[in-house]
């Protein structure tokens, strides 16, 4: 993480980095390539371990700030398809 930010100025979240590492792991054993890191998440919901791994401030999008303020729901259920098919389907 902190080598991608410094080097160019990008912060990934945690999972990115290990996708950035891979990637150079790979470039050092075969050679220099293009890569392609997909990350599924925004910086800033990993912000505590963000900020302490590259000594800055990270900025959470507006998009992303308004849903602090929202509830979190969970729903408990056994983990089988029946089940979580059942409540998507609105049958529970």
């Amino acid at each position: 993480m902190r080598e991608c930010y410094e080097s160019y100025n990008y912060i990934l979240d945690p999972h990115g980095s290990v996708g950035y590492g891979a990637w150079k792991r790979y470039t050092r054993e075969n050679g220099s390539s293009v890569g392609v890191i997909l990350e599924t998440a925004h910086p800033s919901k990993f912000i505590d371990e963000v900020e302490s791994t590259l000594k800055t401030e990270v900025e959470i999008p507006d998009r992303l700030a308004n849903l602090r303020e929202r509830t979190k729901k969970a729903v408990q259920m056994t983990p089988t398809f029946k089940n979580l098919k059942d409540y998507l389907l609105g049958s529970h």
